[in-house]
């Protein structure tokens, strides 16, 4: 469905190992932003080349699903009816409580630090 629908997903950061030096770029591995993350290219999904994509993260299913299903029924106008009172995705329980006991345990307080906060809340819901 990916590929149908043109979807961009990052590229691993392998596929860079083949690539030389080019001006700023050391070449052999994706840049890096501030934070020392791998900043990697997003490209249009195709099944012949899917061994160059990165896994489907949650967040690729939740916008692919939700694409397929506006496709055949508008669950926005199901909730304006009276149908349904809200749509939501449903959130991973582990990944939750994984979130909680790094960012919001008393423990965690004296040591929190928002940048790595940011990063963490970023892998959940998405880098975009």
């Amino acid at each position: 469905m990916a590929d149908a629908l043109h979807y961009n997903m990052p590229l691993k950061e392998s596929v860079y190992e083949g690539i030389e030096p080019h001006a700023p770029y050391p070449g052999g591995a994706p840049m890096e932003n501030f934070d020392a993350q791998p900043v990697v290219a997003y490209c249009e999904y195709s099944i012949p080349d899917k061994k160059n994509f990165q896994d489907f993260r949650k967040v690729d299913s939740i916008r692919i699903l939700s694409f397929w299903l506006n496709e055949r029924v508008s669950l926005d106008e199901m909730e304006r009816q009276g149908v349904i009172s809200c749509h939501f995705p449903c959130p991973d329980a582990a990944e939750l409580h994984q979130i909680h006991s790094a960012l919001l345990a008393p423990r965690q307080w004296m040591t929190f630090t928002p940048h790595t906060s940011a990063i963490t809340i970023r892998r959940y819901f998405g880098k975009e």
